[in-house]
């Protein structure tokens, strides 16, 4: 199972995937961010957080819009270096089960997701330190 893991790695290496899931959520943040600067006197009158406001911002469209269709591009783009080569056969005619190899690559297809939301939640702090949102960071909320 580690030495699938470790193929399934090296062939992750050379590909875009991990470019798309760390500049995808990034393109939103901003995006929230710029509309939080846009009506900053309507989000943040009567004492709302500023920080609660960027965030939400944020997560009505990573959530509702980028996510779903993100992990359906991340497993595609997966399935794809397989599908490129027809190696598919090659891998099949290994003495390898074939339900180590779906496990490592739905494992590998959760590791990529899981640096999506990291670099979701590393944006949203990088894009309020940006535009100057003052007071501490809530992590509580991030988790």
């Amino acid at each position: 199972m580690k030495d699938i893991l470790a193929v399934e790695i090296l062939k992750l290496k050379n590909s875009k995937i991990l470019w798309i899931a760390v500049l995808a959520p990034a393109f939103i943040v901003v995006q929230g961010g710029l509309n939080l600067i846009r009506y900053y006197d309507l989000f943040t009158g009567a004492g709302q957080d500023v920080w609660a406001q960027l965030y939400t911002q944020s997560m009505i469209f990573y959530v509702s819009i980028l996510y779903p269709i993100l992990i359906s591009i991340i497993i595609t783009l997966i399935a794809r270096i397989e599908n490129l080569n027809s190696c598919w056969k090659y891998y099949f005619s290994l003495p390898v089960d074939r339900g180590k190899i779906y496990i490592v690559k739905f494992i590998m297809a959760c590791a990529i997701m899981f640096i999506d939301v990291l670099a979701f939640i590393l944006s949203v702090i990088a894009v309020g330190k940006l535009i100057g949102i003052n007071g501490p960071v809530p992590y509580v909320q991030f988790s």
